[in-house]
């Protein structure tokens, strides 16, 4: 245990024990439980099978005696844990099959948590969620450790749908293809300055601007490669996305 007041220097280094079983003590997380009045300490330990211990503390310095917060009958792993509202959210890893879930509670109790969203899996292996409250207050994000195939690739659950576009028909020619974003409806595609970005546009907007968020697409839809401007080929074997207006 560390002290900070700027998360920039950390002073008054000082272990904490725990529990006195001859197991672990992986990935602690903490949060203010207000209806005890005290901060829970939330990790990984094994007392017969892979659970989750919580102790209750006030100070940092001395702890209560350990009890199971969350132990769903298979073995869970990387807990953390957010009060959002008047709910306690937990998220953590499924050791059965390796996915990452999402658990919620009224009260924030020791076993009171029940398990409500579907399993995320990024590429072959994921550990570690994270949840990150969103800068402009929109929500939390869902961060997790994918270590597999490539190792420390630290991946959002809005990064694919952040990726994913809608087609729909040309905002400055129908015949064409514009792509509007998943994630914000009324944003599109378009290039500007050399680089491209999402920005807010429809049917009113300026001419230039719709221009901008038109492409021809040639090859299968999905296998694009931006190569240049006014393009009429691009190296061989690659599919091209070729742009209305020059930028």
């Amino acid at each position: 245990m560390w002290d900070s007041t700027d998360l920039t220097s950390f002073t008054g280094y000082r272990p904490i024990r725990m529990h006195t079983l001859n197991t672990h003590t992986w990935a602690p997380t903490a949060f203010w439980d207000a209806a005890r009045g005290q901060y829970a300490i939330v990790y990984s330990a094994n007392n017969g099978q892979d659970v989750f211990l919580v102790n209750d503390t006030s100070d940092f310095r001395t702890v209560s005696s350990p009890q199971v917060f969350f132990g769903p009958g298979f073995g869970v792993l990387d807990g953390d844990v957010v009060v959002d509202g008047g709910t306690t959210y937990l998220y953590y890893k499924n050791l059965a099959n390796g996915n990452l879930y999402g658990a919620r509670s009224g009260t924030g109790a020791p076993n009171s948590f029940t398990t409500y969203t579907s399993g995320l899996l990024q590429g072959s292996g994921i550990e570690a969620p994270l949840l990150v409250k969103a800068v402009d207050g929109s929500g939390w994000r869902l961060w997790g450790d994918s270590y597999s195939p490539v190792n420390n690739d630290y991946y959002s659950s809005v990064f694919r749908a952040d990726a994913t576009f809608y087609r729909t028909a040309g905002l400055a020619d129908a015949s064409w293809t514009s792509f509007r974003s998943y994630n914000f409806p009324t944003r599109y595609l378009r290039h500007y300055n050399y680089l491209l970005r999402i920005d807010p546009l429809s049917a009113s907007s300026s001419a230039t601007d719709r221009q901008d968020a038109t492409f021809q697409t040639k090859g299968p839809v999905g296998e694009w490669l931006g190569c240049g401007r006014r393009l009429t080929g691009c190296d061989a074997g690659r599919r091209v996305v070729t742009w209305l207006s020059d930028p």
